[in-house]
C-alpha cells in the first residue's frame, strides 16, 4: 500500500513539474523495502 502511495506522489510531483513532491517520493520508497520484509516474514 505504501509503494502504490509513492508511485502516486511520484506521478502528481511529474504531472505538477514539482520537484519537491519528487523528491518526497523518493524519500518515502526506500521506507518500502523494511516494511515489506518484515510484512512477509510473519
Amino acid at each position: 500500500m505504501l509503494l502504490a502511495l509513492a508511485v502516486i506522489i511520484a506521478t502528481m510531483g511529474l504531472i505538477r513539474n514539482s520537484g519537491a513532491v519528487v523528491i518526497a517520493a523518493m524519500l518515502i520508497a526506500p521506507l518500502m523495502t523494511p516494511i515489506l520484509g518484515v510484512a512477509s516474514a510473519r
